[in-house]
């Protein structure tokens, strides 16, 4: 797997066997299993008839192999060119002319389309051939990974021969779509059919996820990384070696989003850069700082030693024109955070001054708008400030502390540059690919931490500190135009591809685009130590008034541990308030907890879950001292009869003639249906997030064959709720449509005797139908993320198919209200 950019001194590598008996014949992908005499069906149950494991693995890799690479680059693949031996005479799969071979595929492709036969037909037929390969190459190396689950009959590709089958199966997708969508800046760029289906990328790979686990590292943190850089990037951060904290990670899993052995971490005793180290604590002026931050200003530190004392000197940022200071970026559990005084060790704090210092020998860089605001007109004039949150940020008075955190967005936005410490980054050397640094940079644990996204999105220049050097990469910085120039030419590079940071956009996009960008983007496997913190790194990246924000929650000195809940919660309530109008209706298909609160009981309890909102951002909510009040599509809301028992959380129900089966969802992270007692609930209802369509038969059905809701207890109807019907929010659910003939067999014998329990039917709305007007009634329906099932049985009843247009708002405690009405209202009590 030589065609993987290169990376310092690789950690255990793996070597593929050549165990091809025979050249690939080039006579058609799809058939060669019939040209050899293998019934691939029997194959892929585990019936190999007379052939060996070993034949079978043969067969696999030259087909699998050798016979994806030549169907898809359309050229003869010489064996012999992918195939080294060693000394000892061992024949090793070899990917060194992979790259040579893909350069000329792109050469002739690019001729191809200054010919008038390159027509859409032509690209079309090409690009379906492709991904019929693609997708036939993924269902045969899926269905032999899953042998030993499905048939008891082990796998016979070995772990090395299956990975590399899967690599070359990426590296060949990414390629393809790069040379054979349309160019960057069109409408068809990188639009192409397999990247419309399950594709390889989206694989796992076991023995690569045991194997870092074996290597110490988190399963957090792989997942982490797998859902960023797929297999490929998995293999590669292995290669890296083991971590450099060496910390008990039993209890993580990968469903986690947090690392528990790093969110377990003390930072205790203030500590020395190395052992034995005997220097003294040097401490701020904690009348200095104070008097600063309370007249709104930055303060920032210079070090010094008068008459041979050490001294941190503190300064407003604003005490002389063109005072540049460098904000500091760090792990607390590093050994750079101190929880009770300003100070920190002698050592560290020459450690710092002398980092900055030689930060400024990086080339500068010059870049065009609209990043030209990065551009250093003055050269430093080796005067170094510096800003960091343990030497800055008092713990006491309250108000001082205070101000110092609402002026925290500020403090990186106006600093000339950002600092990142972290220790595995500060284990390895800065002497590496852009590939191996950026990765070193997504495995860290500082990445992982939320208070840092403000910190490097709101950085003009975001540097980090390696064991040797510093690293800068931002738009147009020298190490981002060499990213840009090796993969014009290494387009199939995917960690190329997916190892940028993606902070600069955070000034690019606006309305729903900012706030998707943020939620789905930068949250992304983020965690918090001080749970009462998600809202305030919330609102500074959301710009939101941070006055407001935590004169909602006047922190104590020194809160009692049962009052940090009660913060938390008042700052996320106050969180939501500031989102004004712009609440994306994604909020109400997040798994987890919800505020207790009057009037904020639908609005998730943290932050990080927001991670989890899925597609529902141009749609918007407001936020009003009631309550949510938002507007509904039609066909998008469903009321639901009362279920007269229920039975281990079963319940079935009827739309549109078609039976569904609702059970409670085995997800650990969705609202428990334990106490809600679905049976005794009166007025069920349920909001979904993708829109029921209408087919020309009239029938309905969800589009994608799938939607997450919200599953809801209507409280007051739309005459007593003045045109609002309010909610009770109940728990989340998955709404899912399967055809009669998969789910026949399944279908238990409990759920046929509750199959009439709950019923959906023309009846839905006809108690409100005479209040409301025609093009307002509401066609309530159940569902919502990871709580519910619903299985699509049988036709029966059709339910009405005009054109509905219900609108919902959402109340007190977890109150909705389904509102027929232009304009929706919340209520509370």
């Amino acid at each position: 797997m030589e065609h993987l950019p290169p990376v310092t001194n690789p950690h255990d590598p793996i070597f593929v066997p050549y165990i091809g008996d025979r050249v690939y014949d080039g006579l058609g992908f799809a058939g060669y299993p019939a040209r050899r005499g293998f019934d691939i069906d029997g194959l892929l149950k585990g019936d190999f008839k007379e052939a060996s494991s070993d034949q079978v693995a043969s067969f696999l890799q030259t087909w699998l192999y050798f016979g994806m690479m030549h169907e898809i680059l359309g050229v003869t693949v010489k064996t012999a060119d992918f195939v080294r031996t060693d000394e000892y005479g061992k024949k090793w799969l070899t990917t060194n002319k992979l790259p040579g071979v893909l350069h000329k595929v792109r050469l002739v492709v690019d001729r191809e389309k200054t010919s008038p036969e390159y027509t859409p037909e032509y690209v079309e037929r090409r690009n379906n051939g492709i991904a019929k390969c693609l997708r036939l190459a993924l269902d045969i190396w899926e269905g032999f990974s899953a042998l030993k689950e499905r048939y008891s009959v082990p796998n016979p590709m070995s772990p090395e021969v299956s990975i590399a089958i899967q690599i070359l199966g990426i590296t060949l997708q990414v390629g393809s779509t790069e040379i054979c969508g349309g160019a960057p800046g069109e409408d068809s760029y990188r639009d192409v059919p397999w990247e419309h289906v399950r594709h390889f990328r989206l694989t796992h790979n076991a023995s690569i996820e045991e194997r870092m686990v074996s290597q110490g590292w988190c399963p957090a943190m792989i997942e982490h990384i797998r859902s960023q850089f797929h297999v490929v990037g998995l293999y590669y951060a292995s290669l890296l070696g083991p971590p450099q904290r060496t910390l008990d990670h039993g209890n993580c899993s990968m469903d986690l989003k947090y690392c528990r052995a790093m969110k377990g971490l003390q930072v205790g005793e203030v500590t020395h850069v190395v052992d034995g180290c005997q220097c003294e604590l040097v401490s701020v002026d904690k009348f200095k700082l104070a008097n600063i931050i309370r007249e709104n200003k930055i303060p920032v530190l210079r070090f010094s030693k008068q008459n041979g004392k050490p001294t941190l000197e503190a300064v407003s940022s604003t005490s002389e024109p063109g005072l540049e200071y460098t904000a500091m970026s760090h792990v607390w559990s590093d050994g750079w955070g101190n929880p009770e005084k300003n100070s920190l060790r002698l050592c560290r704090i020459e450690k710092i001054v002398g980092m900055i210092s030689a930060s400024y020998t990086i080339p500068d860089f010059h870049v065009e708008p609209p990043q030209g605001k990065h551009y250093r007109a003055t050269k430093h004039d080796d005067r170094v400030f510096f800003w960091m949150d343990t030497l800055c940020v008092p713990r006491e008075p309250a108000d001082i502390y205070e101000k110092a955190i609402i002026s925290m967005r500020d403090v990186y936005k106006q600093a000339e540059r950002v600092l990142v410490l972290d220790s595995e980054l500060m284990a390895s050397t800065v002497d590496a690919s852009y590939e191996e640094l950026n990765m070193r940079i997504h495995s860290s644990w500082w990445i992982r931490r939320l208070w840092t996204i403000q910190e490097a999105v709101l950085a003009k220049r975001l540097v980090f500190q390696f064991a040797d050097g510093a690293y800068m990469f931002t738009t147009g910085s020298l190490s981002w135009q060499a990213r840009k120039q090796d993969l014009d030419l290494n387009y199939f590079n995917s960690i190329g591809w997916d190892c940028l940071l993606g902070f600069d956009a955070y000034d690019r996009f606006n309305g729903s685009a900012f706030i998707r960008y943020i939620w789905i983007i930068l949250l992304s496997g983020r965690s918090v130590t001080v749970e009462a913190d998600e809202p305030i790194c919330g609102a500074i990246l959301m710009n939101f008034d941070m006055n407001k924000l935590m004169e909602a929650s006047k922190l104590k000195s020194a809160p009692l541990e049962e009052d940090k809940l009660k913060v938390k919660q008042a700052r996320m309530r106050e969180f939501w308030r500031l989102h004004g109008d712009r609440v994306p209706l994604g909020v109400l298909y997040i798994p987890g907890p919800r505020l207790n609160d009057q009037g904020f009981s639908w609005a998730p309890a943290s932050f990080l879950a927001c991670q989890s909102a899925g597609v529902g951002f141009d749609n918007t909510g407001t936020v009003t001292d009631e309550g949510l009040r938002l507007k509904r599509g039609p066909y998008t809301s469903f009321t639901l009869t009362t279920p007269a028992q229920l039975k281990e959380s079963i319940f079935p129900c009827n739309l549109d003639g078609n039976r569904y089966f609702i059970k409670k969802s085995p997800v650990k992270t969705s609202p428990s249906w334990d106490n809600l007692d679905l049976h005794k609930q009166h007025g069920l209802a349920v909001l979904l997030e993708t829109r029921i369509v209408q087919g020309e038969d009239r029938r309905l059905s969800i589009k994608g064959q799938a939607s997450r809701g919200a599953l809801v207890s209507i409280v007051r109807g739309m005459a007593d709720g003045g045109g609002v019907f309010f909610a009770k929010y109940l728990a989340l659910s998955l709404t899912e449509m399967k055809a009669l003939r998969e789910l026949e067999a399944t279908r238990s014998q409990d759920l046929e005797k509750s199959r009439e329990i709950l019923l959906i039917t023309s009846r839905i709305l006809e108690e409100q139908a005479s209040r409301a007007s025609e093009d307002s009634q509401e066609i309530a329906h159940a569902a919502a993320l990871d709580a519910i099932l619903i299985y699509h049985l049988e036709r029966g009843n059709v339910v009405p198919a005009s054109d509905v247009r219900p609108a919902f708002s959402l109340g007190w405690a977890t109150a909705w209200a389904l509102a027929g009405a232009p304009e929706l209202s919340t209520y509370s009590t």
